[in-house]
């Protein structure tokens, strides 16, 4: 079992050294970044976490899509990390509305797809036990 946080980094750019005359470039599909995060509520447990540019930006900067495992049982097997990696970019071919990579794992583009649909779609109001959860 592994938990694997997905987050947009908004205000994240990572480019590729001042290859042209016109300066910096973007980093080619599937470049990932690992980053050493040493999270406050666990200082004694650094999770292992990286960044990752999976779609192609022809024009325009584009930006990374950072995750963190945060749990895996059984415990670290040698080359976990790059198998999630593989797999992550591997996933965000995988979404059907677009030809190429998305900038989420599939399935992630996926449940947002149906929220929204359902966000629109049932007219009805919620039952009174979800007032106080997180629910679509």
């Amino acid at each position: 079992l592994t938990w694997v946080f997905v987050s947009p980094m908004r205000y994240t750019r990572l480019y590729q050294g001042c290859q042209s005359a016109t300066g910096a470039q973007n980093i080619p599909s599937g470049t990932a970044a690992t980053l050493d995060l040493a999270e406050p509520h666990m200082p004694e447990e650094p999770l292992d976490s990286w960044v990752m540019g999976s779609q192609q930006v022809p024009i325009g900067t584009m930006r990374p899509t950072h995750y963190t495992l945060v749990y895996q049982r059984p415990p670290h097997s040698p080359g976990l990390l790059q198998e999630l990696r593989e797999l992550t970019y591997k996933l965000t071919f995988m979404y059907f509305n677009v030809a190429g990579a998305v900038r989420y794992p599939a399935p992630l583009q996926n449940a947002k797809k149906l929220s929204q649909l359902l966000r629109g779609a049932v007219e009805e109001e919620h039952h009174r036990r979800l007032r106080s959860r997180l629910f679509f």
